[in-house]
């Protein structure tokens, strides 16, 4: 759904006079194309979210062998692969965000034609760096994100097998685990993620506004509060998400473990 996206981007000076909220997200979201406008742009979020995991679990998994050869296995090596990991997807995948971001808070039906044409306009009339809008605040958003989320769930399943004395943490527990990384790494990236947001939207309605301009803008709006709003939102998302990813990469993990003929490797060593 876009209504954390709506609640972010609901930005501008006619907008702020009305305090963003979920109602009056869900308002605006429904405008023009009833309830089928909360799911705009969801097709591109799946496109973009089924690779992004590939690429987060198995370069973490890459990563974690690479650097524990280097320094030993241990959180130091869990949590930097882990970021290494969600700089490796965000980097491949940045242009399907800004895409996503443009068709999600379109209101005047630019970007209504789907993604090809969505990517051709943006390329022919900006440029192709343009795909790159808020790279940088979203790889730093994202970097302490992902160690959060895939290091801390790793040190916590491990956690847990050493102390029960189990081969595998269990769909349960890992869904759990999951929960808990998920929520503790969106709290922290959430700033940076509003202003990436801002910047990638912004350049779609003609604003050229820096980084600094931006952080600017949402204090005087808001104030820090301004920066985590719609964070309710992403939270409500993010639980039922992280339980299903994590949940189900602990599934196929055990399947495929069963398949090779070997118990599940621990998650960290």
């Amino acid at each position: 759904m876009t209504t954390s996206g709506k609640v972010q981007s609901e930005g501008g000076v006619a907008a702020q006079q009305q305090r963003p909220s979920l109602v009056r997200a869900l308002k605006v979201a429904t405008e023009g194309q009833g309830w089928q406008g909360l799911w705009r742009g969801n097709g591109l979020n799946v496109l973009r979210a089924g690779p992004q995991k590939a690429i987060d679990f198995f370069s973490f998994q890459l990563y974690k062998g690479w650097i524990g050869q280097r320094i030993g296995h241990g959180p130091t090596t869990v949590l930097s692969s882990a970021a290494l990991a969600g700089a490796t997807s965000t980097a491949i995948l940045h242009p399907l965000e800004v895409i996503r971001s443009r068709m999600t808070c379109d209101q005047a039906g630019q970007y209504s034609h789907g993604v090809g044409a969505a990517f051709s306009k943006i390329v022919k009339r900006e440029g192709p760096l343009k795909l790159y809008t808020g790279l940088g605040p979203s790889m730093v958003a994202m970097i302490p994100e992902a160690a959060i989320s895939y290091g801390c769930f790793d040190l916590l399943t491990t956690a847990y097998m050493r102390s029960t004395k189990k081969e595998k943490a269990g769909v349960g527990i890992a869904a759990a685990a999951g929960i808990v990384s998920c929520v503790l790494g969106s709290s922290i990236s959430f700033p940076l993620e509003t202003v990436a947001r801002r910047l990638q939207v912004g350049t779609a309605s003609g604003a050229r506004a820096t980084v600094s301009q931006v952080v600017q803008q949402v204090l005087q709006e808001g104030g820090v509060a301004g920066f985590y709003r719609g964070y309710g939102v992403g939270v409500l998302r993010a639980v039922p998400t992280s339980a299903l990813s994590f949940g189900t990469y602990e599934l196929v993990r055990a399947w495929l473990a069963v398949q090779n003929g070997a118990a599940p490797t621990k998650a960290s060593g």
